[in-house]
Protein backbone atom coordinates (compact mmCIF):
# COMPACT_ATOMS: atom_id res chain seq x y z
CA UNK A 1 0.00 0.00 0.00
CA UNK A 2 1.23 3.48 -0.86
CA UNK A 3 -0.04 6.75 0.49
CA UNK A 4 0.97 10.27 -0.41
CA UNK A 5 0.54 13.40 1.67
CA UNK A 6 1.43 17.00 0.85
CA UNK A 7 1.85 19.51 3.64
CA UNK A 8 3.10 22.99 4.39
CA UNK A 9 4.93 23.60 7.59
CA UNK A 10 8.06 24.81 9.28
CA UNK A 11 11.20 24.21 7.25
CA UNK A 12 13.14 21.26 8.71
CA UNK A 13 10.13 19.36 10.06
CA UNK A 14 10.83 16.50 7.62
CA UNK A 15 13.64 15.27 9.89
CA UNK A 16 11.26 15.03 12.84
CA UNK A 17 8.66 13.18 10.77
CA UNK A 18 11.32 10.76 9.46
CA UNK A 19 12.56 10.09 13.00
CA UNK A 20 9.06 9.26 14.19
CA UNK A 21 8.17 7.07 11.20
CA UNK A 22 11.45 5.15 11.49
CA UNK A 23 10.19 3.76 14.80
CA UNK A 24 7.31 2.02 13.01
CA UNK A 25 8.97 -1.27 12.11
CA UNK A 26 8.16 -2.72 8.66
CA UNK A 27 7.18 0.71 7.33
CA UNK A 28 8.88 1.91 4.13
CA UNK A 29 8.74 5.60 3.33
CA UNK A 30 10.28 8.58 1.65
CA UNK A 31 9.92 12.20 2.64
CA UNK A 32 10.85 14.98 0.28
CA UNK A 33 11.15 18.51 1.61
CA UNK A 34 11.45 21.07 -1.18
CA UNK A 35 14.26 23.58 -1.29
CA UNK A 36 13.09 27.11 -0.57
CA UNK A 37 14.35 30.56 0.31
CA UNK A 38 17.89 29.69 -0.81
CA UNK A 39 18.12 26.60 1.41
CA UNK A 40 18.64 23.04 0.20
CA UNK A 41 15.76 20.64 0.44
CA UNK A 42 15.91 17.25 2.15
CA UNK A 43 15.24 13.69 1.10
CA UNK A 44 14.70 10.89 3.61
CA UNK A 45 14.15 7.32 2.43
CA UNK A 46 13.75 4.36 4.75
CA UNK A 47 13.31 0.62 4.48
CA UNK A 48 13.78 -1.81 7.38
CA UNK A 49 16.39 -3.73 5.35
CA UNK A 50 18.51 -0.71 4.37
CA UNK A 51 17.86 1.69 7.23
CA UNK A 52 17.66 5.46 6.79
CA UNK A 53 19.03 7.42 3.83
CA UNK A 54 19.36 11.18 3.97
CA UNK A 55 20.58 13.67 1.42
CA UNK A 56 20.34 17.36 0.76
CA UNK A 57 18.37 18.12 -2.38
CA UNK A 58 19.01 21.02 -4.73
CA UNK A 59 16.37 23.40 -6.06
CA UNK A 60 15.75 21.15 -9.09
CA UNK A 61 15.28 17.98 -7.00
CA UNK A 62 18.76 16.57 -7.53
CA UNK A 63 20.49 14.66 -4.71
CA UNK A 64 23.57 16.57 -3.57
CA UNK A 65 26.91 14.80 -2.95
CA UNK A 66 29.63 17.04 -1.60
CA UNK A 67 33.27 16.98 -2.60
CA UNK A 68 34.41 15.36 0.65
CA UNK A 69 31.99 12.45 0.19
CA UNK A 70 33.29 11.82 -3.33
CA UNK A 71 36.95 12.08 -2.29
CA UNK A 72 36.38 9.63 0.58
CA UNK A 73 34.64 7.13 -1.69
CA UNK A 74 37.46 7.28 -4.25
CA UNK A 75 40.22 7.13 -1.62
CA UNK A 76 38.73 4.22 0.37
CA UNK A 77 37.75 1.98 -2.56
CA UNK A 78 40.33 0.37 -4.79
CA UNK A 79 38.20 -1.18 -7.53
CA UNK A 80 35.98 0.64 -9.99
CA UNK A 81 33.08 -1.62 -9.00
CA UNK A 82 33.43 -0.58 -5.34
CA UNK A 83 33.58 3.12 -6.27
CA UNK A 84 30.43 2.79 -8.39
CA UNK A 85 28.63 0.89 -5.62
CA UNK A 86 29.55 3.50 -2.99
CA UNK A 87 28.57 6.40 -5.27
CA UNK A 88 25.23 4.73 -5.97
CA UNK A 89 24.72 4.30 -2.24
CA UNK A 90 25.64 7.98 -1.68
CA UNK A 91 22.84 9.06 -4.02
CA UNK A 92 20.37 6.60 -2.46
CA UNK A 93 20.05 4.17 -5.37
CA UNK A 94 19.38 1.06 -3.21
CA UNK A 95 16.57 2.92 -1.39
CA UNK A 96 15.24 4.33 -4.64
CA UNK A 97 15.17 0.82 -6.16
CA UNK A 98 13.43 -0.62 -3.09
CA UNK A 99 10.73 2.08 -3.07
CA UNK A 100 10.15 2.24 -6.85
CA UNK A 101 7.56 -0.60 -6.97
CA UNK A 102 5.40 1.38 -4.54
CA UNK A 103 5.73 4.57 -6.60
CA UNK A 104 4.93 2.70 -9.80
CA UNK A 105 1.76 1.11 -8.41
CA UNK A 106 0.71 4.47 -6.93
CA UNK A 107 1.27 6.24 -10.26
CA UNK A 108 -0.61 3.50 -12.12
CA UNK A 109 -3.55 3.92 -9.75
CA UNK A 110 -3.44 7.69 -10.21
CA UNK A 111 -3.45 7.26 -13.99
CA UNK A 112 -6.38 4.84 -13.76
CA UNK A 113 -8.26 7.32 -11.61
CA UNK A 114 -7.68 10.05 -14.14
CA UNK A 115 -8.89 7.83 -16.98
CA UNK A 116 -11.98 6.79 -15.02
CA UNK A 117 -12.89 10.35 -14.18
CA UNK A 118 -12.65 11.61 -17.78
Amino acid sequence: MWSELHWNGTYGIASQIASELKGWHYLKFEIYESAKNGSDGSLYMYTPELGMFFSHVGPHGDVMINENQIQTIIRENVSEVDVIEKLERAIGKPWDDALEPFRRSHNELAEESVRLSV
